[in-house]
């Protein structure tokens, strides 16, 4: 295998380690790997208060030592915040919005280290609600174009 398939690989296991963390804490997945045009979440949930859906970005690495969530870099944090804008302007229910990290570490020999950073992502500008239903249906795609409702949230 090499190394951009191990890359690729390491990061889908993180991304399910950080779904069963937020699912065994009473999230629902909604989403997972949702594309809006240019823009990707690995995974967007419903915290359990029901009210709340999560889009969360999540970095994954093998080095004991590393820090994942270092890697959400400006661009990427504009990424997310296109991608939440765009889900709170296609809606029907009131509800909370925000932006999560959640870095992984799955060294050899080691426990996987999970470490959540809530709100992580701030926007004074985006819409604090989303206006349709309170979660994503993962098996329609959306193609980003404002006009398009193919993927009823």
């Amino acid at each position: 295998m090499d190394q951009a398939a191990k890359n690729i690989e390491l990061g889908r296991r993180g991304e399910n380690e950080a779904r069963i963390f937020l699912e065994a804490r009473g999230f629902e997945l909604c989403a997972q790997n949702l594309r809006v045009g240019s823009d990707e979440a690995d995974l967007v949930m419903r915290a359990p208060d029901g009210s709340t859906i999560v889009v969360i970005e999540v970095k994954t690495r093998s080095h004991p030592d590393a820090w994942p969530e270092e890697r959400v870099d400006a661009a990427k944090q504009r990424s997310l915040i296109r991608l939440a804008r765009t889900l709170a302007r296609r809606g029907r229910i009131q509800c909370q919005l925000r932006i999560d990290v959640i870095a992984v570490t799955i060294a050899s020999k080691s426990p996987v280290c999970i470490r959540w950073f809530e709100n992580a992502v701030q926007v004074a500008s985006m819409p604090a609600t989303l206006t349709r239903s309170t979660c994503i249906d993962p098996t329609q795609s959306w193609s980003g174009d404002e006009s398009s409702d193919q993927c009823h949230l």
